[in-house]
């Protein structure tokens, strides 16, 4: 009986097979080193998303919130001159909506942000409607479109009230968002 020599050699010594043996042990765990890491990657660029995504939101309701202490120093109590707050919607309050609306619509939100963009989109719309009835009302004189001013307000009020509470709730369940 002939014992095997000690010190064969575990791949051919063929320079062509050798290639190939190193080839097919390194290839399959390299590909899956990457598709692990693709994946990864996949989540780290969404998360990196959402957090973007909830910085414009943040500047969002920064701007909104500072255009709402300036309509309440215009509005002293539950009622407003039309001469005093026609000239402030028509000058400032709509161009400002019209813009962040504008802006709001090239926002690329996550799966996770979208009720967030939803309610964010609802909200200016409902604000752009409301001051095209206050304007419309005025300039026809019909005191049913100033009716519909106020009850749109209230619906943005309402909305906006619950895009504060889904960005608050949003804080707080995306992974180290400040």
């Amino acid at each position: 009986m002939s014992k095997p020599p000690l010190n064969k050699p575990s791949m051919s010594l063929n320079p062509v097979e050798n290639r190939a043996q190193l080839t097919t042990r390194l290839l399959l765990p390299l590909v899956a080193a990457l598709a692990l890491l693709s994946g990864c990657a996949d989540r780290d660029t969404e998360l990196q998303q959402t957090h973007a995504y909830m910085d414009s939101l943040r500047l969002y309701l920064g701007d909104l919130r500072l255009m709402d202490y300036d309509l309440r120093q215009i509005v002293e109590g539950d009622t407003v001159s039309a001469d005093l707050i026609i000239p402030v919607i028509a000058e400032t309050l709509r161009p400002k909506v019209e813009d962040l609306r504008r802006r709001a619509d090239v926002l690329r939100p996550t799966p996770q942000t979208l009720a967030a963009h939803t309610l964010l989109l609802d909200y200016l719309d409902a604000r752009l409607q409301a001051y095209d009835a206050a304007l419309q009302g005025q300039a026809e004189a019909r005191p049913e479109l100033f009716e519909m001013f106020a009850h749109k307000q209230m619906e943005a009020q309402d909305i906006g009230n619950d895009l504060e509470d889904e960005a608050q709730r949003l804080r707080t369940q995306i992974p180290d968002y400040r």
